[in-house]
């Protein structure tokens, strides 16, 4: 697109942008394209809001309630922020968005608006924007930002009975509450079903197959995805569809019969006629009564599955697909047509009835449903719901009691709503009773934003046919507008135009379906930019990996193949190794992506063995990793003595080494026996298995290889059962703290990680490993069998949950996610990888429900109800749509360079359905290479893997046979690993943490060193670090407990008054008795000095704008002795009445009896107050550090300061 197509786009951007920070009042719906700064408009509208109609808004319900009083700016504040309500898709991004809208106050505070921020936004803020700004920073605690699951929990939350849940109910977030209980109700119905009077049903379904386990696993299911016992009830096959089920399935089968007549006559068309005879057997089945009862049902089912072997089937489905064969077509002749027609509507007649099985699902039906019911009843009885309940009762909540939307929309003036295109229909139902089904005067502001072409979760339920429809509500009905941002602050140029030639003809308008494309204009920084072009590198790069011969043969295709993905995955590794050396690229500026993570090993291997450092992104991993699955065996094999896979696994772990060879003859010699009983550290038992080890190590025969690298297994073996031994008794004797506290320091299993590779994100998974299991073992689940299962349980299912990440993982290295993950995310450098990789689509779950608008169907045991397999042609619609998408979000993540690498088939070759490539590929055909391997094309520059250099793909580091270079470098990594240690003993003799206080008094000493210097005597030791008990400290403590504890409602002298006995009770509790007396008079003499100085009017003119008494401070070290953190606690902080800026105020005791004294002392103590001041700072983000002021009580003088912006404290 030239200069002259960015206008219209350019404008229409800043319309949207216009709107977004001025219109209020009239719903708006922003479709945010990729990299048009989404979270910034939404910030800009809040802060718009904020700033003018909503602190006008704010005042105005103020001074109503309070008419003769002039309103408080933070009263308004509150009131403003309160008033506000922004849904996200995920938590980060919550947090993001609060932190981003406190930036932005604290920039307009200081004066410095952000150039996205309108003047028109601006403006009406009536030139009171900063006084407005620094009132809303300090009260942003009160601004609602959450996921939509955290706003329905509010919203129950404050209706517990009305929505009928328990008034402290909670999230059962992991699923185990549901197995607990569903665990609990399906054993007790299963004792009383099989046992001396069985139940039918039950005994059917286990003859079936399906016992209590799989009934449990059914239950939970249901539970999950929300099913009401209700819905079990409705007979999902009733007679009337079965009798028309029977009657079409007779139908199709002589239609297919008919347009087949002419198989009878051909030549070579043997099968075509099998199918015809199964057709004809299908109607004779298909007789009228065949479906009256659900046993008739069930026979046709079964006669249907004997008659339609697979090879008749797969036939008849490439006849609906249209494929004939060439005998087949001149058979039939003119009825091909009727043939095709015919032979998809019995396809789906007999598909629909061979996966159909009534009486299976009728007796699980009425099995499951009062399971089902049970279930639910007990866990709202516990207090437990889902994120799916969270959902469905909000919903019903607001629409069974409408005095809950009334109140909640007198309290909202806006809501937002993020990634609006990732909600689904029930979130969609959510808004809409809120808002849109309200009059109209009640409703909030509403601000939708979302990009349809983002919409890629819709394996996690996100559903654009809601999306579309609540769209077309808003805009249709309720008089909503549609805005566009079409401005990209993140793509170049060149980028944009690959994007809407790869991807944009794909992206054609389906309603419900499929977004249409959207061209994007570059923003006026990137319009003059050309990309990343330098040395080979080009903007846009399509890599073949396909082989030379592949490409040649006639009939070569493309499929995924690993070798294809090796050949990528080495390419990848050398060229982020020049990218960076050459260009000074930085890791984190790479990201690399893939469609599904299951070669991701190789990619990893690749850049491994290149030494670039790299940080992978995974779904589902976390009880997948080696380090948790080591763990995990090592807990079992603590907790349970019998469980030797659990034993063998620990033992073989890194952590032990045991070695293959050794684990027969371990066997043979009674090791089994032996561990089950080494219950405690016995040293007869422990010297006897010690004596089996040494045995079996010295009988191993010396060739075995690869035992030579691990010869000290048998001392390692020895250590581990010893402490295998002290962890099991410490299980049934110490606290959890204590156990979990030895298990690590015995095994030393996060040690044994750290040197392994990754080792900082193996330590970061081990250490939430062990809270968890803590927290399972305070939580009294002692039991070891419920630990077991718990553990066993995550790791079968390898439960959905992201690996930790390291406090230190923000370093530079490249980032390696799927596509899923990339979203929201940008790079300068994005690589595509193995885009010929097809849909790996899992097999269908036995147990499913999904509401649709015609109610619910579901799977139960494997059999689904009839409705199904619409259920399954809409995720097989939203999978091809999707794939688009996907395209379409891992493309608008490059910032100057994309790369999409795939195994191209020859031209004119099939290319891999549903895969990346089949979309790349459909709109631009292979050019011939050059010499080099290369071809420019207006599409990209094509790159042939295959044809490079083996130097081109080598590694990256010198020879490995040249010996000295490595022994030098081994020479360097000694020196640089002894230099590391001599700091780290450095650093270890630093305190953990020090007093805010820690340099005045250091400072305070040398005063106190120094004046005794002066007069020839030497300072006491009382003197320099006066003691806790001595009087002079608990005379201040005193007089700082009672300046923290006296009402501000009242005046200083009546406070002072009120509190004098409870001040001797304090005396009495804190001073030893021989001081107790000399304390209190010197109190008291410190109050009364105080109250009768000039420094009592301040109090009076500052008490009603206290912020805080005694705050407790927590800092980073920023340069102090310091290991960990600074802590301290602000005396007092108020806020200026004349500007409104806050004070730090630190209160002084101290014998003073000059103005000089007194000016040294305040000297020493300005660090302190500093500190204070740059930790308030950091709190309420405040540009400048705020001024402080040291109240010396006992001469009444106050001393101000500052902190220098950027500089030491004055």
């Amino acid at each position: 697109m030239s200069a002259e197509g960015w206008t219209e786009l350019i404008a229409r951007d800043a319309e949207a942008r216009r709107l977004a920070q001025t219109e209020f009042t009239r719903p708006i719906v922003l479709e945010a394209g990729a990299g048009t700064g989404k979270t910034a408009i939404l910030v800009a509208r809040l802060v718009a809001w904020l700033l003018g109609p909503g602190w006008e808004r704010a005042r105005a319900e103020q001074l109503a309630e309070h008419p003769h009083a002039v309103p408080d700016a933070e009263a308004v504040a509150v009131r403003a922020l309160g008033g506000v309500v922004a849904i996200t898709f995920t938590e980060p991004a919550a947090g993001e968005m609060a932190l981003r809208v406190g930036q932005t106050l604290t920039a307009v505070a200081a004066g410095e608006n952000p150039d996205w921020l309108l003047p028109a936004a601006l403006a009406a803020a009536s030139g009171e924007a900063p006084q407005r700004a620094l009132a809303l920073a300090g009260s942003l605690d009160r601004l609602v930002v959450s996921t939509i699951h955290a706003f329905c929990r509010r919203l129950l939350a404050a209706h517990p009975l009305a929505a009928g849940l328990h008034p402290s109910f909670a999230v059962d977030a992991d699923g185990t509450a549901v197995e607990q209980v569903v665990r609990e109700v399906v054993g007790k119905a299963a004792g009383e079903a099989l046992g001396p009077r069985p139940d039918p049903d039950w005994l059917e379904l286990a003859v079936a197959g399906h016992g209590p386990a799989e009934l449990a696993g059914c239950v939970e299911v249901l539970i999950e995805a929300g099913l009401p016992p209700e819905a079990l009830e409705t007979d999902p096959i009733p007679s009337g569809w079965r009798n028309a089920a029977v009657a079409g399935l007779a139908r199709a089968a002589e239609a297919v019969i008919q347009a087949g007549a002419g198989f009878e006559r051909g030549a070579r068309v043997i099968v075509a006629l099998a199918v015809v005879e199964a057709a004809k057997l299908t109607r004779d089945l298909a007789r009228p009564g065949a479906g009256e009862s659900l046993e008739s049902l069930d026979h046709l089912g079964n006669e249907l599955r004997q008659v339609w072997e697979e090879r008749l089937r797969t036939r008849l489905a490439a006849w609906a697909g249209a494929k004939l064969k060439v005998s087949e077509e001149k058979a039939v002749g003119a009825a091909a047509e009727s043939l095709v027609a015919a032979a998809g509507a019995l396809h789906a007649q007999v598909a629909v009835l061979t996966e159909l099985q009534p009486m299976v699902l009728e007796r699980a039906r009425r099995v499951v449903r009062p399971l089902l019911a049970t279930a639910r009843q007990r866990l709202r009885a516990r207090g437990w719901v889902t994120f799916g309940d969270l959902l469905r009762g909000a919903r019903d909540l607001v629409r069974r009691e409408p005095t809950v939307g009334a109140r909640w929309r007198q309290e909202v003036r806006q809501l937002l709503v993020d990634e609006f295109q990732d909600t689904d229909r029930l979130q969609c139902e959510i808004l809409a009773a809120l808002v849109l089904d309200a009059p109209e005067r009640s409703r909030p502001g509403l601000f939708l934003v979302g990009d349809p072409k983002q919409s890629i979760y819709g394996w996690r339920s996100a559903d654009l046919a809601a999306y579309h429809d609540f769209v077309s509500r808003v805009i249709d009905r309720d008089g909503g507008l549609l805005a566009k941002l079409c401005v990209s602050f993140r793509s170049v140029p060149v980028l944009l135009e690959a994007v809407k030639t790869w991807v944009g003809p794909h992206l054609v308008e389906r309603p419900g379906v499929q977004a249409g494309f959207q061209p994007l204009a570059p923003c006026p920084q990137n319009q003059g930019e050309d990309g990343f072009r330098q040395g080979r590198w080009a903007p846009v790069e399509i890599w073949i990996s396909s082989a030379d011969e592949e490409l040649e043969a006639a009939g070569g295709r493309g499929g995924g193949s690993r070798e294809a993905s090796e050949l990528e995955a080495a390419r990848l590794a050398r060229d982020l190794v020049e990218l960076h050396s050459a260009s000074g690229t930085p890791w984190s500026e790479v990201g690399i992506l893939v469609r599904t993570s299951s070669d991701l090993d190789l990619v990893l291997e690749a850049l491994r063995d290149a030494g670039v450092p790299f940080v992978v992104e995974r779904d589902r991993s976390y009880y997948q990793r080696r380090e948790i699955l080591d763990a995990t065996a090592l807990v079992e094999s603590i907790v349970d003595p019998t469980d030797f896979i659990a034993l063998v696994a620990w033992l073989r772990s890194p952590a032990v080494g045991v070695p293959d060879a050794a684990w027969l003859p371990l066997w043979r010699r009674g090791f089994p026996g032996l561990i089950t009983d080494l219950s405690e550290p016995a040293p007869a038992m422990l010297a006897e298995l010690s004596q089996l080890v040494d045995g079996v190590a010295s009988s191993l025969p010396t060739d075995v290889p690869g035992l030579d690298r691990i010869s000290g297994w048998a001392a390692s073996l020895k250590v581990a059962l010893a402490g295998l031994a002290e962890l099991r008794a410490s299980f049934r004797r110490d606290p959890a703290v204590r156990f979990v506290e030895r298990l690590r320091e015995t095994t030393l299993v996060e040690a044994t990680a750290a040197a392994r590779f990754l080792g900082r994100f193996r330590v970061a998974n081990l250490q939430r490993f062990f809270r968890r299991l803590i927290a399972a073992l305070d939580d009294g689940e002692t039991d070891a069998h419920e630990i077991l299962r718990r553990l066993r349980r995550a790791v079968r299912a390898g439960r959905d949950e992201e690996e930790a990440r390291p406090t230190t993982a923000l370093e530079d290295a490249v980032r390696v996610m799927t596509i899923h993950r990339a979203k929201g995310l940008d790079f300068s450098h994005v690589y595509l990888l193995q885009t010929h990789k097809q849909s790996q689509r899992g097999g269908t779950p036995p147990n499913a429900a999904w509401e649709g608008r015609e109610g619910w169907e579901y799977r139960l045991l494997g059999v689904p109800t009839p409705g199904w397999r619409l259920v399954v042609e809409q995720q097989r619609r939203v999978a091809e749509a999707e794939l688009v998408r996907t395209l379409y979000v891992a493309a608008t993540r490059a910032k100057r360079r994309l790369v999409l690498a795939g195994k191209w088939p020859r031209p004119g070759a099939a290319v891999p359905a549903g895969s990346h490539l089949a979309l790349l590929a459909a709109h631009s055909e292979l050019p011939e290479p050059g010499m080099d391997g290369t071809a420019d094309t207006e599409a990209g520059r094509f790159v042939w893997l295959s044809r490079l250099s083996m130097s081109d793909v080598g590694r990256s580091w010198p020879d490995r046979d040249d010996a000295r270079a490595l022994l030098e470098q081994a020479r360097t990594d000694a020196r640089r690993l002894a230099a590391r240690r001599r700091e780290a003993a450095l650093r270890m003799a630093l305190p953990f943490s020090v007093a805010a206080s820690a340099e005045a008094h250091r400072a305070l000493e040398a005063l106190l060193a120094a004046r005794s210097a002066d007069a020839d005597e030497a300072p006491t030791a009382v003197a320099l670090r006066p003691q806790s008990n001595a009087p002079a400290m608990l005379i201040g403590s005193a007089v700082h407990w009672l300046l923290e504890t006296i009402p501000l409602d009242r005046a200083l002298a009546e406070a002072l008054a009120g509190c004098l006995d409870r001040l001797a009770g304090w005396v009495r509790r804190q001073a030893p008795p021989g001081h107790a007396a000399a304390v209190l008079s010197g109190a008291h003499a410190v109050l009364t000095r105080f109250a009768a100085s000039p420094l009592a009017e301040r109090w009076e003119e500052v008490r009603r704008h206290v912020m805080g008494r005694e705050v407790p401070l927590l800092l980073p070290p920023d340069g102090t002795d310091a290991v960990g953190y600074v802590a301290g606690q602000i005396d007092l902080l108020y806020r200026d009445p004349l500007d409104g800026c806050p004070v730090v105020v630190d209160f002084k005791t101290d014998e003073v009896a000059t103005p000089e004294e007194v000016a040294a002392r305040a000297s020493a103590y300005a660090s302190q107050c500093a500190t204070y001041a740059r930790g308030v700072q950091a709190a309420l983000r405040l540009p400048l550090a705020p001024r402080w002021e040291l109240w010396f009580l006992r001469v009444g003088l106050a001393v101000k300061g500052e902190v220098p912006d950027g500089g030491a404290a004055g």
